[in-house]
């Protein structure tokens, strides 16, 4: 169990690594890292000559941050509320230390 414990902690470090890493490049490039679906809206508009339609609302740019936290927080609740039924383990199951 030690050796599982010892490879997530190295895992979680690693990933949380390339995370911070990868948030402060984009920090400093800052606007030249343009999302992908913006490139490939704008070359759709221009090339098929058809105005720009959005289907669905928007968050604003500011209150992104706090719109992703909410979405993670639900999902977060659901799956931890389903997660018996999505692993199918028994209530009465007992853990077994080997």
């Amino acid at each position: 169990m030690r050796k599982f414990v010892a490879c997530c902690l190295a895992l979680m470090i690693v990933v949380s690594l390339a995370i911070v890493l990868s948030a402060y490049y984009g920090y400093v490039n800052g606007k030249s890292l343009e999302a992908t679906d913006d490139i490939v809206t704008g070359m759709a508009v221009k090339s098929s000559h058809v105005s720009e339609r959005s289907y669905l609302p928007s968050i604003p740019e500011n209150l992104e941050p706090i719109g992703f936290t909410i979405a993670g927080m639900v999902g977060g609740f659901l799956v931890g509320f389903f997660w018996e039924d999505m692993v199918g383990r028994d209530e009465n199951a007992r853990l077994v230390e080997r």
